[in-house]
């Protein structure tokens, strides 16, 4: 289920009877922020949370301070690419557009290690 950023109502109630939760974080001062505040509100709820570093490499300093401070596994990293912007305004997906490139790759690989954690 997809929620909204933060930690208000709606993203409580998405939580709900989750047993994982992916955290998709990009190295930015806000984002960081609401992640671990994200991760914290998961730690107490008791559910396993997983991170996905997205467009990691436009700020690589900052995108390495959040990998430090984590308490939980990264999932992967995703550069930023031209590409989704393509994809998402011509309406199509990603993975339909540009199968096989890079970003894409890194994408399916990243859903196949949620796969194998949800035992899907």
């Amino acid at each position: 289920m997809d929620a909204a950023p933060g930690i208000g109502c709606p993203v409580i109630s998405s939580l709900a009877g989750a047993s994982l939760l992916i955290v998709v974080v990009e190295p930015s001062p806000q984002s960081a922020k609401g992640a671990f505040r994200l991760l914290k509100l998961a730690e107490k709820l008791k559910i396993e949370s997983l991170v996905v570093l997205n467009k990691y490499d436009l700020n690589p300093s900052f995108a390495e301070k959040i990998e430090q401070n984590l308490r939980c596994e990264i999932l992967g990293k995703i550069e930023y690419d031209e590409k989704v912007v393509e994809s998402y305004t011509s309406m199509t997906p990603l993975l339909k557009v540009y199968p096989e490139a890079k970003i894409s790759k890194n994408l399916i690989e990243i859903f196949g290690k949620i796969r194998e954690r949800l035992s899907i």
